[in-house]
């Protein structure tokens, strides 16, 4: 047989027949925004991006406009450098974790133990996921893990964030911390943004001991309500990785932003680094962003009470609220005790009160 991403694909994958908005095959796709199509099954960037004359060519050797007019989208302030890392997040965390070796010569990295931060053999080490378990003989790096639960309650984020600074003053000669800042799906989207505040001690923390922050926004990019869930905060990391949502599943890219003088070190190279049709849908699909956050935060207005924690395309509940419903596509169960849905910042009332009608336990 052919295998499909996934090690448990199953062995007679269905072929897609119709999509349309968050359905696809009649069901409706709860899980989509978790992984790219922030837009659901909408072919608006994908229309604008056939529309282009040039394909690919060598960035080391050419130019085009484009790549200043997304690096312009994507700059906050002091991540003022753009650096089009590669094809996935795999690719943008790994990079991250390459500049910040550039910049202290230091090679212990401390994260939180079951984050998802990709799946190579260095991004997959960071937060040591439960998925690839099977291969922690591999990893060598020098990485050490804050322990997490497999089942947290339904705690502020700010408790979280103080529990690693604590964690962190525990370790010496530290190259780099990352995290995702708002934990997702590994951890069942439990910890609740409370204050713009809760980062401010630990970046501090980090400046004082020459530590380079960075903030994994992979999953959570184009997702929560604004460009950024870092927006939400005072403070900014030093490095910022993109990918997931920038391109709304049109293609494969990456990216990460950072601090310029951090970003100048770096060597690195990557055949799809910085593809032009993928710096061509980053662009249109930060527009289209810009033009449908209100919508997903207005349905967070209108259908949180449902759930225990909800911020832009991302609502989670503890999953006695769930009954299982076979018109719905979403992880029913999972060691994280929650049932977390990602859907579309385009999502529209009626298919909102249907996924509410088939799953919700009122």
């Amino acid at each position: 047989m052919t295998w499909v991403n996934r090690y448990n694909a199953k062995e007679n994958l269905q072929t897609v027949t119709k999509t349309k908005g968050p359905w696809i095959n009649g069901k409706f796709d709860a899980r989509m925004s978790g992984g790219c199509n922030i837009f659901g099954y909408d072919t608006t960037i994908w229309e604008n991006v056939k529309k282009q004359d040039l394909f690919m060519f060598s960035t080391a050797e050419y130019k085009a406009d484009q790549y200043e007019e997304l690096a312009k989208l994507l700059k906050y302030k002091s991540l003022n450098g753009v650096y089009y890392s590669g094809s996935s997040g795999s690719d943008a965390v790994e990079t991250a974790v390459r500049i910040a070796f550039d910049v202290n010569k230091k090679n212990k990295i401390v994260s939180r133990q079951s984050t998802w931060h990709g799946g190579t053999i260095l991004s997959s080490s960071l937060g040591n996921h439960r998925y690839f378990k099977n291969y922690e003989s591999m990893y060598t790096t020098n990485v050490v893990r804050k322990p997490m639960p497999d089942n947290p309650p339904y705690t502020n984020l700010s408790e979280l964030v103080a529990s690693d600074l604590e964690f962190l003053k525990q370790q010496k000669d530290v190259s780099a911390f990352i995290c995702e800042p708002l934990p997702t799906w590994s951890h069942g989207f439990k910890y609740k943004f409370d204050r713009p505040d809760c980062y401010n001690e630990l970046k501090q923390y980090c400046n004082d001991n020459e530590i380079v922050l960075i903030f994994d926004e992979v999953m959570t990019g184009f997702k929560t309500g604004k460009r950024y869930f870092t927006e939400y905060l005072d403070i900014e990391p030093d490095l910022l990785c993109l990918s997931k949502g920038i391109t709304a599943g049109v293609i494969p890219f990456s990216t990460v932003i950072g601090r310029t003088d951090y970003l100048e070190k770096l060597q690195h190279g990557h055949t799809w680094s910085g593809h032009y049709l993928g710096v061509v849908a980053a662009i249109e699909t930060v527009k289209q962003v810009n033009k449908w956050q209100s919508n997903i935060l207005d349905m967070n207005k209108q259908y949180g009470h449902y759930f225990d924690n909800v911020l832009g395309c991302f609502f989670s509940t503890d999953t006695k609220n769930i009954r299982f419903s076979d018109k719905i596509i979403y992880v029913y169960k999972n060691i994280t005790g929650a049932t977390v849905f990602t859907l579309p910042l385009n999502i529209q009332k009626e298919d909102f009160d249907f996924l509410i009608k088939e799953v919700i336990i009122q």
